[in-house]
């Protein structure tokens, strides 16, 4: 990756804020939602890979191999399939991170928590089970291709577990091509389009967390498959539980409150924001 990736964070700083793209073969897109932005959407730093694994904090997750629930192509689950044996520990959220399929080796970072890896020939997706507090958490999904000549095809799911359903919401999903052909920077930036309209980072509605803070970048010009592709973006954890079912129709994540002993102005929902530990 070498100069490329020190370009890239040199340029992060320019792109951090809006849905813009920066000229040359290092371009990164990057955007954050509306409203108050934690430091860590303004951190243009790269997250740093970690040596230490990621185990899993859900029952699904066995002697270092974590079994994914079911899903259907739209990423929905279901009720019979959906439920967690044992729920997060009280001030804490569980969220599944799912990588593509096919031999890339694919690395998923939670800042200061760890790093999962899969590589090596398992072409079905992988899942791991993170329980996170409340506040905002860097994230960094780096995938390298098995074949640098045949490229990648970066594909990431988030999903957020709600206790009171037994249920998962649908965080955020980034998938660079559909399968027929490798990813290109090119069409890694049609994505990056099609997510910048969901101006304020909450992909679900129903959920109780933002995505913000999204860049991306990639080691190749803009019409050649990429080899080495990294995705970064921030989980913005509410304190609050989510309030509806997914996919519960005009579905509203907060709204606004009068506070305690206060008969005048509303809360806006924001939530106080800390950093990762």
């Amino acid at each position: 990756m070498g100069d490329s990736l020190r370009v890239y964070r040199d340029l992060a700083a320019v792109c951090l804020l809006a849905w813009s793209a920066c000229a040359g073969p290092a371009a990164e897109k990057s955007g954050g939602g509306s409203g108050k932005l934690p430091p860590q959407v303004l951190d243009p730093s790269d997250v740093q890979e970690m040596i230490g694994s990621l185990s899993g904090s859900s029952p699904r997750c066995q002697n270092g191999f974590c079994a994914c629930r079911e899903i259907d192509a739209a990423g929905r689950g279901a009720a019979e399939t959906d439920a967690e044996s044992s729920p997060p520990a009280p001030g804490f959220k569980r969220f599944e991170l799912r990588t593509g399929r096919g031999d890339d080796t694919m690395r998923i970072t939670v800042e200061g928590v760890g790093t999962f890896v899969k590589s090596g020939p398992t072409p079905d997706a992988r899942c791991i089970y993170v329980d996170l507090p409340s506040g905002a958490h860097r994230i960094r999904y780096h995938v390298i291709a098995a074949n640098p000549t045949q490229g990648s095809e970066p594909r990431l799911r988030v999903s957020e577990y709600g206790e009171k359903f037994k249920r998962w919401y649908r965080t955020f999903s980034f998938r660079c091509t559909d399968g027929s052909q490798p990813c290109t920077k090119d069409l890694a930036r049609d994505e990056f389009e099609r997510l910048a309209k969901q101006t304020d980072g909450k992909f679900d509605p129903c959920g109780s967390t933002k995505v913000q803070g999204l860049r991306f970048s990639t080691d190749r010009e803009a019409d050649v498959s990429v080899g080495d592709f990294n995705l970064q973006f921030v989980l913005n954890v509410y304190k609050f539980a989510p309030r509806f079912a997914p996919d519960t129709a005009n579905c509203k994540g907060l709204s606004p409150t009068k506070p305690a002993g206060s008969a005048g102005s509303l809360d806006d929902g924001e939530m106080t924001v800390s950093p990762a530990k």
